[in-house]
């Protein structure tokens, strides 16, 4: 009885960690959707642009403002390291303001610059990875495209989630167990929010 308690309470701990962060996440990722489509749709039908051409415009719009979405929305990634960083470098106020400030611009500039090729990358191992399921399902197992596509959906916009939370947008100061239990603490051996 005790193991199915401690199943029921990390299945709970996991929808209360997970759950709103996934939703928002897949908010993004419809908005996204919505925002590619319409440039894409106001390139091709009102300044004649050639639909793949459309298509690759509307890219960096798309993925940045997911990009910016996911960073200060769905994570709430930017306000606190900027606070922590503004923190850090705030001795050297009393020596120079424009070094502090310097040093906080080129932090911040460089975790974005990191966070952006994180995203990017797991955005690129999530396409492969949907390829990979999608092109096994069909050829090996003959499962129609568009059954094999949607059967690819959970598994790599769910990997896509956990390497957004824990490998893109981590505090890089937050512990590896800490982060692992959603920023849960253990307590007299269960785990508490």
């Amino acid at each position: 009885m005790a193991i199915i308690d401690n199943i029921v309470s990390g299945v709970w701990l996991l929808i209360h960690a997970w759950g709103v962060q996934f939703i928002k996440y897949t908010l993004v990722a419809v908005a996204g959707l919505l925002l590619h489509i319409g440039i894409l749709t106001g390139l091709v039908e009102l300044v004649n642009v050639h639909y793949t051409l459309a298509f690759l415009a509307a890219l960096p719009f798309t993925f940045g403002g997911k990009f910016l979405l996911d960073k200060y929305w769905t994570f709430a990634n930017g306000q606190p390291s900027e606070v922590n960083c503004v923190n850090n470098y705030a001795h050297t106020f009393y020596y120079s303001t424009t070094q502090c400030w310097g040093c906080v611009g080129e932090h911040l500039a460089r975790t974005w610059a990191v966070q952006f090729i994180k995203y990017t990358l797991v955005a690129v191992a999530g396409l492969l990875l949907h390829i990979g399921i999608l092109t096994g399902l069909v050829e090996l197992v003959n499962v129609h495209y568009t059954l094999a596509f949607l059967a690819a959906l959970p598994f790599t916009f769910g990997g896509k989630f956990l390497l957004d939370k824990y490998w893109t947008f981590t505090n890089e100061s937050k512990p590896l167990g800490k982060m692992l239990r959603g920023g849960h603490e253990r307590s007299g051996g269960k785990l508490v929010a």
